[in-house]
C-alpha cells in the first residue's frame, strides 16, 4: 500500500482542500476519494493525475493546507 495526498479537489468552502488516501495506486486512490467526497456531499472531482505519493521509505513532513489564501 502507498500513501497519497490530494490537495486539488473542491471542498465545502474556497479555503483549500486536503486528503490523505492509502491505496495500491493512483487510480484506486481516485475511486476511494471520490466515494468519500460523495458521502461528504461534495462533487466527485478527484482525478488520478492530482495525487502526490508520500515517500514512506524515509521520514518526511508535508504541510497539506497552511491557511494561506
Amino acid at each position: 500500500m502507498k500513501v497519497f495526498v490530494n490537495r486539488r479537489c473542491e471542498g465545502h468552502y474556497p479555503v483549500g482542500f486536503a486528503a490523505i488516501v492509502i491505496a495500491t495506486d493512483e487510480r484506486e486512490a481516485t475511486d476511494q476519494l471520490n466515494r468519500a467526497l460523495s458521502i461528504a456531499g461534495l462533487p466527485e472531482t478527484a482525478h488520478h493525475s492530482q495525487f502526490e505519493e508520500v515517500p514512506t521509505e524515509v521520514r518526511c513532513a508535508m504541510i497539506l493546507v497552511d491557511g494561506n489564501y
